[in-house]
């Protein structure tokens, strides 16, 4: 898939393109089902021993169940049946486990990874996980966020957390994860940047009443638990076909306050999109005419994507807001 240049200038407002040679299909979660160790299993793995996953500083990783564990003597940590609950794998013999919320509210489990490449600004990308409700859990709470960063992540559990939450690109809604089987969560979110690593975990303040009461635990811990396997991140569009250099313009006009789209060859559009910083949709427009003209007025500053079907083809362009 190839995205090409099409920059105009009004005054001194550049906007960019977003051009990539080669945009893969390939799942981009490494060790996606959590079956990879870096050592051999001898007695029973932890989260620290898988391959991939890396700790983002936190007091606490995520529970690893292997079924190498119940083989090894070692129930509690092993698949299907463990310490938390029973529960089948999804794909493969693994899973791992997020807290996402105790009554004490002293920690949280956060899971992190480096994507096996860095994403493209301006490409769309779809996200996948499934997830299931502990046994033990005496909550459930309503969201799971997932965050991609351009740098790895040092800290969790703090003021960062509060910053997370309103940064995370995919905020998904857990309230009918259960304890029966595994339910896929699923979103997509365009890229305004080069983002390297993925953390997930609930980003909500230990005080904020994102948690629903189901009932006592025989657990010491009342807390909510989730399972999670099987997730994928791929670009939403693995093949578009190639536009011509010239099919979509793209002007912002700041003093108006106006984006401004156009075709050239009178080539209409099918779908014109604004995303936001966050990947977003802040404005869309189906239409088969050869112009847009979008308001940005009351849009806070910053780096937006514009996306729009073009004959066929799909074409991203980067414009900055101010």
């Amino acid at each position: 898939m190839r995205f090409f240049r099409s920059i105009r200038f009004i005054g001194c407002v550049i906007v960019c393109m977003v051009e990539s040679d080669k945009i893969h299909a390939q799942n981009l979660i490494p060790n996606s089902s959590f079956e990879d160790l870096v050592e051999p299993c001898l007695d029973f793995p932890v989260y620290s021993d898988l391959a991939s996953w890396v700790l983002c500083s936190c007091n606490y990783g995520g529970g690893y169940f292997h079924s190498c564990s119940t083989a090894n003597g070692f129930p509690n940590a092993g698949t299907p049946g463990n310490n938390w609950g029973f529960e089948e794998p999804l794909d493969g013999e693994a899973y791992l486990a997020t807290i996402t919320f105790t009554e004490s509210g002293t920690y949280r489990y956060y899971l992190s990874t480096p994507l096996t490449e860095p994403l493209v600004p301006g490409v769309e990308y779809c996200f996948t996980l499934h997830a299931s409700l502990a046994e033990v859990s005496a909550y459930r709470t309503t969201d799971l966020h997932v965050i991609f960063t351009t740098y790895y992540p040092t800290a969790c559990n703090g003021n960062d957390t509060l910053n997370w939450t309103n940064e995370a690109q995919l905020v998904l809604n857990t309230t009918d994860v259960d304890t029966a089987s595994w339910t896929e969560l699923s979103g997509s979110f365009v890229a305004t940047d080069t983002e390297a690593y993925m953390t997930i975990g609930d980003f909500n303040a230990p005080t904020t009443p994102d948690t629903i009461y189901i009932g006592p635990s025989t657990f010491p811990s009342q807390r909510a638990i989730y399972y999670i396997d099987k997730l994928e991140l791929r670009t939403c569009e693995s093949a578009v076909q190639e536009a011509s250099a010239d099919e979509l313009l793209v002007a912002y006009d700041a003093d108006a306050g106006v984006l401004n789209l156009s075709t050239s060859a009178a080539i209409p559009f099918t779908y014109v999109a604004l995303f936001d910083p966050a990947g977003r949709v802040v404005l869309n427009e189906p239409t088969n005419g050869t112009t847009v003209r979008f308001s940005t007025r009351g849009l806070p500053r910053g780096v937006y994507v514009v996306r729009a079907e073009v004959n066929g083809s799909l074409l991203n362009r980067r414009v900055v807001l101010y």
